[in-house]
């Protein structure tokens, strides 16, 4: 039911985004056809560049709270060792498998299901014994950790990774004003093909 209820959204919702698409294509088409110069002022009024990059940047500094683990690492390490027992003691004693299952079982195949809920629950034991093994490093030589902070430290640059994005490419606007009237006309085919698609399925899922 909730796959079919997706679906039905995602569908509903590609067709008024096309219809929009085509709509909106087709009087932009219409619009180079007969007033080209009205199009490009609105044009240059709406190419103003937005950069994420510096809103971006905020999100980007590193916040240090090693000083605070290492002051108070005692009680750190008693809080992660004992959400790790209670986590374990979930996982291996409380839940078999079958329970998630079932919980995953209202939203996928049942085969399916009972695979996500072994696998979640193998991964949870794993995750905790892991965390177990942290907790009484921090506890007894919290120092221990430094190779791992070391390679945790390390930071990643969203902003530089995505550099290239941010760089204006005005490669379609100088063909559009060259060849107005051409652009507009199959702008405004192209859209009208869309309407037409959007119309007939659209006449055929309601026949349907």
């Amino acid at each position: 039911m909730l796959l079919k209820l997706l679906q039905k959204i995602i569908w509903q919702t590609f067709l008024w985004v096309a219809l929009l698409g085509g709509v909106t294509g087709l009087l932009m088409g219409i619009a180079l056809l007969f007033r080209s110069s009205l199009v490009f002022r609105i044009s240059e009024r709406m190419n103003v560049w937005i950069s994420s990059r510096q809103a971006m940047r905020p999100l980007e500094r590193p916040i240090d709270i090693e000083r605070a683990v290492y002051r108070w690492h005692r009680i750190i390490g008693v809080a992660i060792l004992a959400g790790a027992l209670f986590t374990l003691y979930v996982a291996a004693l409380r839940f078999q498998g079958p329970e998630l299952g079932v919980v995953f079982g209202k939203f996928v195949r049942i085969e399916i299901a009972r695979w996500l809920g072994q696998s979640l629950r193998i991964f949870l034991i794993v995750a905790n014994v892991a965390a177990l093994l942290i907790a009484a490093i921090i506890i007894l030589r919290p120092s221990a950790l430094k190779p791992l902070e070391v390679w945790a430290n390390r930071q990643y640059s969203a902003r530089q990774a995505t550099r290239e994005w941010e760089i204006p490419r005005n490669l379609i606007d100088p063909i559009v004003q060259a060849n107005p009237r051409l652009t507009g006309a199959i702008l405004a085919v192209a859209s009208l093909c869309v309407l037409l698609v959007l119309g007939y399925a659209k006449l055929v899922a309601h026949v349907v």
